[in-house]
């Protein structure tokens, strides 16, 4: 959770026994791995956190943590000593210039278009390597399979889909909105109209930044069925999350 998501500054691990005797109030958010029986909101989540689960976590921690930007950046805090910012470690500074460079790479790759899908993991695929954001076409398309399978993409119960990975066969991040001119049945009934792109390298430092723009769509999506349609919108979206990361 602090790797992914660098607003949580400090995480408490307990057993679902211990839960009784603990005061969960002063607890900002409540993560859990089994179904839990409580009065207090709580997500459950797999052990390990896979991808497909990183943009529901950070919708819920965004609806659990309302001031959590601003308290991080100590706003709200008038004796945070501005000291603090010159120990910062060389490593966190090189890391933090790294993710903004690709921050604005993936800005760079951001494209919204019309199309129509036949077979869509070839589809996806054989675009990504026409862009040269990948080499290997075939390992792509078995890899949106394999992630598919073991959860599906159809982002329920919006007619949207977020086909997503972090791979070594990506060269380059990539980010992009495919409107369909033809609804496309995914599997079991699951109708999509939209895509929601998002693929980055192996060495990524994109992940909490991933995780906010899907965050964002989640909850454009919950006020609007039709959010993805404002192309310039979108991108609005993605040059905010680039800054909430630049400061975090």
């Amino acid at each position: 959770l602090e790797e992914t998501f660098p607003m949580i500054d400090r995480t408490t691990q307990m057993s679902v026994s211990d839960l009784k005797s603990h005061d969960l109030t002063q607890y900002d958010a409540i993560i859990s791995t089994v179904e839990l029986d409580l009065e207090q909101p709580y997500l459950t989540v797999s052990p390990l956190l896979p991808e497909h689960e990183i943009a529901k976590t950070s919708a819920f921690l965004h609806q659990q943590l309302p001031q959590m930007a601003v308290d991080h950046l100590g706003l709200n805090n008038p004796d945070t000593s501005p000291t603090v910012t010159a120990t910062i470690d060389a490593t966190k500074v090189n890391r933090k210039i790294d993710a903004m460079r690709e921050s604005l790479q993936l800005l760079d790759a951001f494209e919204v278009f019309h199309t129509d899908l036949t077979d869509w993991s070839y589809d996806i695929a054989q675009h990504l390597y026409h862009k040269k954001i990948t080499h290997d076409l075939i390992a792509v398309q078995q890899l949106l399979k394999e992630r598919h399978d073991k959860q599906s993409f159809v982002l329920s119960p919006f007619r949207v889909a977020i086909p997503h990975f972090i791979s070594a066969h990506v060269e380059i991040p990539y980010i992009g909105v495919w409107h369909l001119a033809t609804p496309y049945d995914f599997d079991e009934g699951l109708t999509v109209d939209t895509l929601f792109c998002v693929f980055l390298p192996e060495d990524t430092h994109l992940q909490p930044l991933v995780s906010e723009i899907y965050s964002q769509l989640s909850l454009a999506l919950d006020e609007h069925n039709d959010a993805l349609t404002d192309a310039e919108h979108i991108e609005q979206w993605i040059k905010q999350s680039i800054i909430t990361l630049s400061q975090q």
